[in-house]
This record gives C-alpha cells, structure tokens and sequence, in this order.
C-alpha cells in the first residue's frame, strides 16, 4: 500500500448485538493531520482499531486510490499506532528505544527487541526530538522517567516509523504544556509528508493541528469540519 487517499465506504463493526460504528464513510487524505472527535463512545477508538488491522468490520469495505480493497494485513503493514495505554521497555533508555523505532515494527515486537538489547545501532529517527524538551538524561533507563515523558517517548517512536499512515490514539495524555507544544509540532511535521490520523477528546489541540476533523457520535459520522470550522460552538451544534 502507498502513501494514497484511502476511501472508508460504509464500514459496519459489532460487539455482540451492539453496533459500534454504522455505515461508517469517509475519504482520508493522502497527507495531513485528520481528527477525531465525539464522546466517550463514539467510535473514535475502534475506527483507530479498524484502521490498525486489528478489528474486522462485517460490512461495507476500505479502498486504496485503485479501489482495491484493503485487507486486514494490508492495513497493518501500511500503519503505525500508538494505543491509549503506554507501553515501552522500562529497562531501555529513551535513546535505545529510539533507535530501534527506526525499524518498521509493531509496538510489540519495539518492546521484545529492546528487552534483548540485539539490534544494530541506526541513526537518530528525527530532527524534532520530543524528548529533548522533556527529558533531563536520555540515557536513563525509561523506568526512571514520569509517565508522561514515557508517553513522550512512545509517541516519538511511533512517528519515526516511516509508514504512510500514524493512528494516534489520545497521545497527549499525560503531557506537560511544554511537551504537548512540542508533540503537536513533531505531528504537523510528520503530517507534511504523511496521514496522521488522532483521536483527541481536547479541542485546543485540534483546533492547533488538525487540517481536518471527524465528529463521531453513537458509531456515525455526524460533521466533517475544515480547518478554522472546529469552533466549541460548532462542535457542540453537531453532536447534539
């Protein structure tokens, strides 16, 4: 899959009886920062899921540029994630797990290579280093960093990955101000060349970086707003 506008055409997802996301349709950028937004819910998080390759859909379908239909792998292979939940290897330091991001793995198979500590020394991922704003000693273990400079460092690792799509789910949790300035910088970085693609549930962060927002409510697609349409007023009208 290359770095091409990717067309969600009325994806379906259920848990049990319950749906999840109805009839789900969009068209996502070849480029760019897209947000979503919506309450607790919504359907923010399984689209990121769906999206991942991680979570089957039982109707509609996703297509490249060609209207090939993507499946599950082809997804996969085409996205890096970061997921709620901070997952890094505390024994590494923030340097060592760095480097190994360069390589183009899941978060998984980042935390096993570091744990055994065998993996050739590359170049640093990137020239805005998040963690030079917020850490004191990049050659600590991670163990002895807050849990928002952890987050800080597993955001950067996702996107020094060099894949076409960056599904980034809440990765401003737990940020200072100082961080999360620079964090949003390194995403609209990432996105001049890439999709980025962040749920967020805070709206000053969007409204800073989004070049385009996804209102979700109940599993549906209820607004699609431009950059400067994502006013508090807007969004609440819409998810009524």
């Amino acid at each position: 899959m290359t770095s091409r506008p990717v067309t969600i055409d009325g994806i379906t997802v259920r848990f049990g009886e319950q749906v999840v996301l109805a009839a789900f349709s969009t068209t996502l950028p070849e480029r760019g920062v897209v947000g979503l937004i919506g309450p607790n819910g919504a359907g923010k998080s399984t689209l990121i899921d769906v999206l991942s390759g991680a979570v089957a859909f039982s109707g509609g379908e996703i297509r490249d540029q060609d209207d090939r239909p993507l499946n599950a792998r082809s997804l996969r292979l085409a996205c890096a994630r970061l997921h709620q939940d901070t997952v890094v290897p505390e024994s590494s330091t923030p340097d060592e797990y760095l480097e190994l991001a360069t390589r183009r793995w899941s978060v998984g198979a980042l935390v096993f290579a570091a744990r055994r500590r065998n993996a050739p020394c590359v170049a640093p991922p990137s020239s805005l280093l998040i963690s030079a704003d917020v850490l004191s000693g990049t050659d600590r273990p991670l163990a002895r960093h807050s849990g928002g400079q952890r987050r800080a460092v597993a955001l950067e690792a996702i996107l020094a990955q060099q894949v076409p799509i960056v599904l980034l789910d809440e990765p401003l949790t737990g940020l200072s101000d100082a961080s999360t300035e620079a964090a949003l910088d390194a995403i609209a970085h990432t996105a001049q060349k890439r999709l980025v693609i962040i749920a967020e549930h805070r709206l000053p962060a969007l409204q800073v970086v989004a070049d385009t927002t996804l209102v979700l409510r109940d599993g549906r697609l209820v607004a699609t707003l431009g950059r400067g349409q994502l006013t508090a007023e807007a969004f609440v009208t819409v998810s009524r």
